[in-house]
């Protein structure tokens, strides 16, 4: 008789997981998966945010702990980077400006600035943390006969605020999508409200910056910048 029971369990995160490593557990038992090298694009000179995090000791109170408490590889869980995914904007401002200094010299940003300090000043996130791919652009969206078949690259897979994937709205979906987009996101989750809104298009703006300032030599990375960027502007001036 075929099991109901799923190959991979999956538990409720805790805000930063999985930090350097993708986690998975798997029958019980927690196994590792080291990030795969960055390649060339926008991570190729790595993002602040993408620094090693310090270690502390275990959560007791970590559901999968409470499994198995003796696994050697639950002490070296970490505390979630302030200059990462998924975190408070505020948290991670000063990545964003540099960023945005190196951005400036070229072009003006002004809607990229706006759009991010009104995230910042959005309410935070108060719902539970929610898995998050972490880099969810148009490079790694999969798309087949007008539809996403497929998302890969999980290196940046981590937990938070659920608006740090959800820029991809202005990276990918073109604008007369957006407002049906937000319907049918509202009618499947919960904490959905203008300001949830307004944190998803700062994030939108953080990643334009990241593209534009870190793809010299990638031409596709700096093109979804570029994308992203005017997505935001057009929206701005409507």
């Amino acid at each position: 008789m075929a099991s109901n029971r799923q190959p991979v369990r999956i538990h409720q995160p805790h805000h930063g997981e999985p930090h350097d490593a993708v986690r998975l557990l798997v029958g019980g038992r927690q196994a590792r998966h080291p990030r795969a090298p960055a390649t060339r694009g926008p991570h190729s000179r790595r993002d602040p945010g993408h620094r090693r995090r310090p270690v502390r000791p275990p959560n007791p109170q970590h559901p999968a702990i409470r499994e198995d408490p003796s696994h050697p590889d639950l002490a070296t869980e970490t505390p979630s980077d302030p200059n990462s995914r998924g975190v408070p904007l505020a948290d991670r401002e000063y990545v964003d400006s540099r960023n945005a200094s190196a951005v400036a010299r070229a072009e003006d940003i002004t809607h990229l600035l706006e759009a991010l300090e009104a995230g910042r000043s959005a309410r935070r996130w108060a719902g539970p943390p929610a898995w998050l791919h972490g880099d969810l652009h148009p490079a790694n969206l999969l798309v087949h006969d007008g539809r996403v078949r497929a998302i890969i690259d999980f290196g940046d897979v981590t937990s938070g605020d659920p608006a740090t994937d959800l820029a991809v709205v202005w990276m990918f979906l073109p604008s007369h999508v957006r407002e049906g987009f937000w319907s049918a996101y509202a009618s499947t989750a919960t904490h959905v409200d203008g300001e949830l809104v307004l944190r998803a298009r700062a994030w939108a703006a953080a990643f334009a910056l990241v593209f534009l300032a870190h793809s010299a030599d990638n031409r596709q990375m700096a093109a979804i910048g570029r994308t992203t960027s005017r997505a935001l502007r057009d929206e701005r001036l409507v």
